[in-house]
């Protein structure tokens, strides 16, 4: 899940948010179980979540990775180049998917 709608601002001001209260702590968890979830709870630490349907590498594009990223880039610009780059997925799946069946072909002929 993309979080195009939190802003480089948004995210910046959440963390000094937290430095403001006195916790210089913000957590990347599961929502409801992860090992850092019962910490955050009790001790009432910002956490950012990233969605249970959301894995490894995509999770890039969460608040959970957002937040530190916007400190040293544009994040703003960096979500405009993700949705620039999704143009272009089809065509570089197709591309990879026939390269894959003509290699498939040529190596491994029947």
């Amino acid at each position: 899940m993309l979080c195009g709608n939190i802003s480089r601002p948004t995210l910046v001001n959440l963390a000094l948010k937290a430095v403001t209260d006195g916790k210089r702590i913000i957590v990347t968890t599961d929502k409801v179980k992860g090992s850092l979830r019962q910490e955050v709870n009790e001790m009432g630490y910002p956490s950012f979540s990233i969605p249970d349907d959301v894995g490894g590498r995509y999770s890039i594009m969460t608040a959970a990775h957002l937040l530190p990223l916007a400190f040293n880039i544009n994040i703003d610009k960096l979500i405009e180049g993700y949705y620039k780059g999704l143009e272009y997925f089809d065509d570089a799946y197709n591309y990879a998917k026939d390269l894959n069946t003509s290699l498939t072909a040529l190596l491994f002929p029947l």
